[in-house]
């Protein structure tokens, strides 16, 4: 071997040598940038509609509001209330004595019914750039209330908001799971099912209009996640 061919191979050598160098520190530099933004926000907030089944009557108009606190990137302690709404009109039939006997009449009455829950829990996550995948399970308390609206003319109207109008709590156990679809560096959008079970409803809400103490809940939101 000539002295001009190991000087050249050694001319060759040299740039590369440098360039694995240079890629290496470049690897090192880019990999506290690249750990920073896949980071975990401590908080996250989430807003939205809710829309729940209660046995066969649905609550077609309902918000939702949680908080979750972060713990490290898989585990999240949660708290989240909601609450839903429907009305539905009928006529509610009254005997009432007439001179010549008993009459029967009909009387319109518009009830209204709400659905309301507050729940402390936990959250397991599996993240990802795109998608965050959550299940979650919770305790706390329900509460279910009616008012009824009748025509103020009826003589037997008082007697019919009494039997109607009702406000209680139960105990309630709550687990579901959703997705986190990132839209944004800081926002996501949510999507949910969810599982409440009432510990005892009010037994007006069984007799009146079939109530059940299974919930189904189904959420879809914005959520907002700040970077530390």
């Amino acid at each position: 071997m000539t002295c001009q061919t190991r000087y050249a191979r050694i001319i060759l050598l040299v740039p590369t040598r440098a360039t694995v160098v240079g890629l290496a520190m470049a690897l090192i530099s880019s990999t506290p940038a690249t750990a920073t933004a896949q980071q975990t926000a401590p908080i996250e907030a989430s807003v939205g509609f809710l829309g729940l089944s209660a046995g066969s009557t649905g609550y077609p108009k309902g918000y939702y509001v949680d908080l979750v606190v972060n713990l490290n990137s898989r585990l999240a302690i949660l708290g989240a209330t909601d609450a839903a709404y429907r009305s539905e009109s009928f006529e509610q039939m009254t005997l009432r004595r007439g001179p010549s006997g008993s009459i029967i009449g009909r009387v319109p009455v518009t009830l209204h019914q709400m659905t309301r829950g507050f729940v402390v829990g936990g959250r397991v996550a599996w993240r990802d750039p795109d998608v965050d995948f959550f299940v979650q399970g919770s305790g706390g308390v329900a509460g279910l209330s009616s008012r009824a609206d009748v025509d103020a003319s009826a003589e037997s109207a008082a007697s019919i908001r009494d039997a109607y109008n009702d406000s209680r709590w139960s105990w309630a156990a709550q687990a579901g799971g959703g997705a986190n679809i990132a839209i944004g560096s800081r926002v996501a959008a949510r999507v949910g099912v969810d599982y409440r079970r009432l510990e005892r409803p009010p037994e007006t809400f069984i007799e009146i209009r079939g109530r059940s103490r299974n919930q189904l809940m189904i959420t879809g939101g914005i959520v907002w996640r700040p970077t530390k």
